[in-house]
């Protein structure tokens, strides 16, 4: 569930994936980036993130690695851990035991097209 007003929490979710990647507004109109934003929060909530510090982190590094990010095993494998609180699967994420190939290969099969379907 989206924290306080959905819309308002949409709005700020927008402004700072926007401030992380200025590039967003010239590849997606607003209500795309307002559509990406939703998708990526109700992501988000499959994995246990509740609280909108965490889905806000979340989002961003969605919205940083692209919409298919958590298909890759090794991240797949932490955010699925149902023993771990959502703050320390994010420390896990960016922490070495998510190594940098493996970070690369996310980045290699970023297919942007993905939000369509997430």
């Amino acid at each position: 569930m989206l924290k306080g007003n959905e819309e308002e929490f949409v709005d700020i979710l927008v402004a700072r994936v926007k401030t992380e990647d200025p590039e967003l507004e010239k590849k997606h109109d607003p209500e795309q980036l307002r559509s990406m934003a939703r998708s990526a929060v109700t992501r988000s909530e499959t994995y246990g993130f509740v609280h909108a510090m965490d889905q806000i982190e979340f989002v961003v590094l969605m919205f940083g690695k692209g919409p298919q990010f958590d298909a890759e095993p090794e991240i797949r494998s932490i955010l699925d851990d149902s023993s771990l609180p959502a703050d320390q699967k994010l420390d896990r994420l960016n922490s070495p035991l998510v190594s940098e190939t493996v970070w690369e290969k996310v980045a290699t099969e970023r297919d942007d097209t993905k939000w369509l379907e997430s």
